[in-house]
């Protein structure tokens, strides 16, 4: 694509691939946001293990090892959608905004739990300091998303990150029996 064409697709809003940047950069925020959990949830959950919704599930059964191997198989399929989506440049794109907004929609309910729980819970730091920065620059980069269409991918990524992250944590336990 020629430069007069890029200038062209500036003006009008639109982007026809996404920056490799922001697509490799998502594997690197999940990693430092994930190794804050990992690192305090053991601790986090045993301090509040009487309380809902925690007294409610197994969670003495939660190791770290466990927790960080649930981690591992989110981090491998997030590389392997970062290639697809690396390789598919284009047509790559609402998968990679799915993507994006589900991490955003973690790092919500991050916070969300951090106001139920009144402090500290694991990966609150991180949504705030890297997430919530990293989804901003993503919607600034792909300036045609907003409105309507954003709420429909964040709607989506709450509905996906939570079946996801019980799937993994499911798995991750499986796996070390």
């Amino acid at each position: 694509m020629t430069r007069a064409e890029l200038n062209l697709q500036k003006q009008a809003g639109t982007r026809s691939t996404i920056s490799m940047k922001l697509v490799w950069f998502f594997p690197a925020a999940f990693i430092v946001h994930d190794a804050e959990e990992t690192l305090t949830v053991k601790s986090f959950l045993n301090a509040h293990r009487h309380e809902p919704p925690f007294s409610r599930l197994p969670i003495s059964q939660m190791t770290t090892g466990t927790f960080g191997l649930s981690v591992l198989l989110i981090l491998l399929v997030i590389v392997g959608l970062c290639s697809y989506i690396t390789k598919n440049r284009t047509s790559g794109q609402p998968l990679f905004l799915l993507l994006a907004s589900t991490l955003f929609m973690n790092g919500v309910t991050h916070v969300l739990q951090a106001l139920y729980f009144r402090g500290y819970t694991p990966g609150v730091a991180t949504a705030v300091l890297v997430i919530f920065p990293y989804s901003i620059w993503v919607w600034r980069s792909m300036n045609r998303i907003h409105g309507v269409k954003l709420a429909k991918y964040l709607a989506a990524g709450m509905m996906l990150q939570i079946p996801l992250a019980v799937g993994a944590l499911t798995v991750g336990s499986l796996l070390l029996l």
